[in-house]
């Protein structure tokens, strides 16, 4: 009896042996089997986790612009605006310190090129001045390059107002300078004159004068008179 008692357990012992080498197997495979699928799931994590970390990244640059823009807007928006008078005045201003420097051969011809503009008639088909109504507005845009008793003398002279209309009193235009060829002679410090001698067919020999000197509004001409010679027609 006791004999067999222990046959029973020897092989109750190595049943158990047996199985729990089975067992063993058994798991060691699918623990093999977990580390061989392991490094396809860590890829695809790598591969989530860097897709998360570009997403991020645009998303903080993208609200990092959208806040610079705002930010520029409102330091736009905070500037105070130049209210038109304070803009005239610093022109008049930057004006005043160009032409309270000595006069020069370039600054003359600049003036006189604007006077000639201003004052020589532009006319339609039916011989009226199409940039003036009348006379004083004339005058007002020629005096912005020469005294006003000047302004009046020549618009007088040049414009006559009828039926409305502002035409001219004569088509032969203000006599000028050649002014590559003038030259500027220096009275003081506030006044210039320029004295040159022209000839053409239609007037003869004449001389053309004029003087420059400085006002509130810089620089302009105070006289422009026209002397002929015995040929004058």
């Amino acid at each position: 009896m006791k004999n067999d008692l222990k046959d029973f357990r020897s092989k109750s012992s190595i049943t158990q042996i047996q199985f729990s080498e089975d067992m063993k197997r058994e798991t060691l495979q699918k623990v093999v089997k977990k580390e061989k699928v392991k490094p396809k799931d860590t890829f695809m994590f790598k591969k989530v986790l860097s897709f998360a970390t570009l997403s991020v990244l645009i998303i903080m640059i993208a609200l990092f612009g959208y806040q610079s823009l705002n930010s520029q807007k409102g330091a736009d928006q905070e500037k105070p605006q130049q209210i038109p008078d304070e803009q005239n005045e610093k022109d008049n201003e930057e004006r005043k310190v160009q032409e309270n420097k000595p006069l020069t051969n370039k600054r003359a011809q600049q003036i006189l090129t604007q006077f000639y503009q201003d004052i020589t008639p532009d006319l339609n088909e039916n011989n009226i001045e199409t940039r003036y109504e009348s006379k004083s507005e004339a005058v007002e845009k020629v005096q912005k390059t020469t005294s006003g008793e000047v302004a009046r003398k020549l618009v007088d002279g040049f414009y006559q107002e009828k039926d409305g209309v502002l035409k001219p009193k004569t088509f032969h235009g203000i006599k000028k300078f050649n002014l590559e060829k003038m030259a500027l002679e220096k009275v003081n410090e506030n006044k210039y004159v320029i004295e040159q001698l022209r000839s053409n067919e239609l007037n003869g020999t004449y001389v053309i004068q004029a003087a420059f000197e400085q006002s509130e509004q810089g620089w302009i001409i105070t006289k422009y008179e026209i002397e002929y010679q015995e040929n004058h027609k």
